[in-house]
């Protein structure tokens, strides 16, 4: 596994790479109920505060560096326990499968 670019605080290009970065390591939680959490924690965060700039943006941002950092333990420790599969990754495997969408 290569790791990411190193992202500089305080700019807007950081601000979309903090947020590609997150999703990235949300997407990689074995456990499908973390996972869709955690991808609709990082989209309402984003959203919710689109408008940001100066002191506040750069909080913000310091504040995502520290998530990012937590949110890559949180998937560490979730892969080292096996998950059974849920109803929704069972549909979505089954439909994968059969090749309908």
């Amino acid at each position: 596994e290569t790791s990411a670019p190193v992202l500089q605080p305080n700019s807007r290009m950081s601000s979309v790479g903090l947020y590609r970065e997150l999703i990235r390591t949300a997407n990689k939680f074995s456990s499908y109920n973390f996972r869709e959490y955690a991808l609709r924690r990082i989209r309402q965060s984003f959203r919710e505060n689109s408008k940001a700039s100066g002191p506040e943006l750069q909080r913000l941002q310091d504040e995502g560096f520290e998530q990012l950092s937590s949110l890559k333990r949180q998937v560490l420790v979730n892969q080292l326990y096996k998950n059974y599969e849920t109803v929704m990754e069972h549909q979505q495997s089954n439909m994968r499968s059969t090749g309908r969408s």
